[in-house]
């Protein structure tokens, strides 16, 4: 069946890189000077995360391994932080940590540029009339920020979903957030399999299938690939999206 209608994940797919190192200063706030050097460059939203994250993670003299990373991606806030406590063993709520690593990481995401491919592929689209949305497990607020240098491009999407939206009552990888986005489309799609949703993270393809849709995956590349294996293609890069695969027009 032909897609007819585009769904993006946000983080680590559409947005991500950053352009500009991150100064001496901002350095020494985030990592202690024995774990970094100084002018590191924080490539993408998910560094950001990482970054925030083992600042925090310091005092208590634990590290933020991908083996625990790779639990929470695509994950809602809330959730994504309880794993982290409990895998962890942090002498914090959940509440607690969210409290502190929500400035630190507001502060970050303002730089956030666009991954390769992301605005050649959402431009095609739309010079083609394909609908297309965004449904990310960002809260409005962070959506906002993470998008604040490419408003124009980010016009271009019928809406967005986030992940405080009224509809979605479960997070990824629950189809809630799919779903929503479906149903806001105008006209909707004919069926979930109309519909094309794009993800970096294993939670996003789950949500995705359940919502009975088609997903195409660009993971990362240290993600074991048995976690890629739910995805109906799986990618390196939005560049190398064959349109034609999926009836779509070039």
């Amino acid at each position: 069946m032909a897609i007819t209608h585009v769904v993006f994940d946000l983080d680590g797919l559409l947005v991500g890189k950053l352009k500009r190192l991150m100064s001496q200063h901002a350095i020494a706030a985030l990592f202690s000077a024995r774990d970094v050097k100084l002018n590191m460059p924080v490539a993408d939203t998910e560094k950001i995360y990482t970054v925030v994250t083992q600042s925090i993670l310091d005092r208590y003299g634990k590290k933020f391994e991908w083996s625990v990373k790779s639990k929470l991606m695509g994950l809602p806030p809330l959730e994504s932080t309880t794993v982290l406590i409990e895998s962890l063993d942090l002498p914090m709520t959940p509440q607690e940590y969210l409290a502190e690593a929500q400035s630190k990481l507001e502060e970050r995401f303002v730089e956030a540029d666009l991954m390769a491919g992301a605005a050649e592929l959402i431009q095609h689209l739309h010079s083609r009339n394909v609908p297309m949305a965004v449904a990310t497990s960002s809260k409005r607020r962070e959506y906002d920020l993470k998008v604040t240098k490419h408003q124009e491009l980010f016009k271009l999407m019928s809406h967005v979903v986030c992940s405080d939206d009224p509809l979605v009552e479960k997070g990824k990888p629950a189809p809630d957030i799919y779903l929503a986005a479906a149903k806001r489309f105008s006209p909707p799609p004919k069926s979930p399999s109309n519909v094309m949703v794009l993800e970096d993270a294993f939670s996003g393809v789950q949500a995705a299938k359940a919502a009975g849709m088609v997903c195409v995956m660009v993971p990362d590349e240290r993600l074991d690939p048995a976690r890629t294996k739910l995805a109906d293609k799986v990618i390196k890069s939005l560049k190398e999206l064959d349109l034609t695969e999926f009836g779509l027009p070039t």
